[in-house]
């Protein structure tokens, strides 16, 4: 994970406090923390804006309506900050955040009260998530409980800040978007582990499901910023659902359901470079990205994998020759066709590192779509006397079927 650190106010503006406390004033959150805590926080940096562009106390507290002793107060360093223990940002925390808004409960019970306030907890099946949530939790906000009971994992932690942001961002995307946007793919990973994950339905999917358009939009922004393709698409739901957690029947309350599916072209980037804490989707979508077919169809991801010695080479040609290539026995070549002329260069720099003759042709017409043109690599005389011997020695006549 990162180690970069910020503080929360320096990626929150004056009109973001100014949003977060409209917002909490409607929700049940505020009942059980200080009301004016936000607007004290805000009023204090535009007290300090003033006093930094010389203004006395006296001015300053006229123009925000205050006392002039909580100003004094404020200048001496006695300020609103000292009185709630304020988690600073980091990857861990975009990471336990986003989890929280995709499978934590806020809860306002007595036991949480007591320990400080309100507190977020999670009802999980799998124990990996629940222990890594654990350990996030401590190094986040410094507390955090587990237990097990009739087959389900029980883990959570109690911080009011935590638990405010996550009220606030289930009705404004935009200032979790600002809180997170350092650690996207901490934050994905988060979102993933707890309401998304591989599916083997058809040939597998990689979805994340939700029915809050605002954590919808939140993903959506937080692919974009690291470039993953994605779609998404609203599902109508009506009737009753039978809970997975106790069994019940409940009356559909949000009838529109939004799954998020990422392209299957980035299933590789997004194992490496965001992955699952829960081992049973890690294993899952490792399953998906080693599949042959997979493997075959898109090869220019995983170009410099392939291509890091002349054995993995010639192991992902012999693969690749099963579904692409026809062996022509008239003209004595192996002709293979391309749509997308970068999966030619990518076979072509493959045959070169192998010391295979070939040739590389642009321009044909593609039957079925006219206005495409495909790009052909022939491979004939001493390159196909070199083929048989180092690769395979007889290509099918034609594509394998699926």
């Amino acid at each position: 994970m990162s180690k970069k650190c910020f503080d929360l106010f320096e990626l929150l503006s004056y009109a973001d406090m100014m949003e977060i406390e409209t917002i909490l004033k409607k929700t049940r959150a505020s009942i059980y923390t200080n009301k004016l805590w936000w607007e004290r926080v805000r009023l204090y940096f535009k007290a300090m804006h003033y006093r930094r562009k010389g203004l006395k106390c006296n001015a300053i507290a006229k123009i925000l309506g205050l006392p002039p002793a909580v100003i004094y107060k404020w200048d001496k360093g006695h300020t609103p900050l000292n009185t709630r223990k304020i988690p600073n940002i980091t990857a861990e925390f975009a990471e336990l955040f986003t989890a929280s808004l995709g499978d934590g409960h806020v809860r306002l019970t007595k036991k949480l009260i007591g320990h400080g306030g309100i507190g977020i907890d999670f009802r999980l099946r799998d124990k990996d998530l629940a222990m890594h949530l654990y350990n996030l939790a401590l190094k986040v906000v410094g507390n955090a409980w587990y237990y097990y009971k009739d087959g389900w994992h029980y883990t959570g932690f109690y911080n009011s800040i935590i638990a405010e942001l996550v009220e606030t961002a289930k009705v404004n995307h935009l200032i979790a978007l600002k809180i997170v946007a350092p650690f996207p793919r901490e934050a994905i990973r988060g979102l993933f582990d707890t309401e998304g994950g591989p599916t083997f339905r058809g040939d597998g999917q990689l979805v994340f499901s939700n029915t809050n358009p605002e954590i919808v939009m939140l993903l959506k922004q937080l692919l974009k910023s690291i470039k993953l393709d994605f779609l998404i698409t609203p599902e109508r739901r009506e009737g009753e659902i039978k809970s997975p957690t106790n069994g019940k029947t409940y009356k559909i309350k949000d009838p529109i359901i939004y799954r998020v599916y990422i392209s299957a072209r980035c299933w590789h980037r997004f194992y490496n470079e965001i992955g699952f804490a829960t081992q049973r989707k890690k294993q899952k979508l490792k399953q998906l990205i080693s599949n042959e077919r997979y493997r075959v169809r898109y090869f220019t991801e995983l170009l410099e994998e392939i291509c890091q010695s002349p054995e993995t080479i010639i192991d992902f040609l012999r693969l690749f020759f099963k579904y692409r290539g026809t062996h022509n026995e008239k003209n004595r070549c192996i002709a293979i066709f391309f749509v997308d002329p970068t999966e030619a260069e990518a076979i072509s720099r493959m045959l070169t590192i192998l010391g295979i003759e070939h040739k590389k042709k642009e321009g044909y017409k593609y039957k079925k779509y006219p206005e495409k043109t495909l790009t052909a690599i022939y491979i004939k005389g001493d390159g196909l006397v070199k083929f048989k011997k180092t690769v395979m020695n007889q290509v099918p006549r034609k594509r394998k079927g699926r």
